[in-house]
């Protein structure tokens, strides 16, 4: 039986750490696999740990960039399927834009408290919403729903930000 204390440790240290996820999964694999005891000795493990803290670091410095979010009213606290089903579709189309425009990137979308929420970061707000504005437009929208550019970081209070209406008048 492979020695499971590195992982079981690694594992609390970072359960809040998202990111680690996929490292967590390559030693799972590598404990059950054949061949693999190289993964469950201390030394793996410490140089598995120290480049998810450097993969942390990275995604800190990226939180720094502008960011757009789509917000869209629902009829209810989390929408009806269609409303939930017309916001996956408009995010899916978000992604295909950014994607082939390379002007920023959809990091997902949020549902509560009878709105929607998409999420898109890039280094300027104002090119996501360039490249993504069509897309918007032709999604028919209900009345209320707005973007929100934010110019830099999250936790700046200087930060300029600008409300876009989105919606039908």
């Amino acid at each position: 039986m492979p020695n499971m204390l590195p992982l079981m440790i690694y594992i609390e240290k970072n359960m809040k750490n998202l990111s680690a996820l996929p490292v967590i999964n390559l030693m799972l694999v590598g404990l059950w696999g054949a061949g693999c005891s190289a993964q469950t000795s201390d030394e793996a493990f410490l140089r598995t740990n120290q480049k998810t803290e450097n993969v942390s670091k990275e995604s800190e410095v990226e939180m720094s960039e502008h960011s757009v979010k789509i917000i869209v009213p629902l009829s209810s606290e989390f929408g009806s399927i269609a409303e939930r089903e017309a916001i996956s579709a408009l995010g899916r189309q978000v992604d295909t834009v950014l994607q082939s425009t390379q002007a920023g990137e959809y990091d997902g979308d949020e549902y509560g408290d009878g709105g929607a929420t998409l999420y898109l970061y890039g280094q300027d707000a104002d090119k996501v919403y360039a490249a993504i504005k069509q897309v918007l437009a032709g999604a028919n929208l209900p009345k209320g729903s707005y973007a929100q550019l934010r110019y830099g970081a999250p936790n700046d209070p200087t930060v300029k930000s600008t409300k876009v209406s989105l919606g039908k008048p």
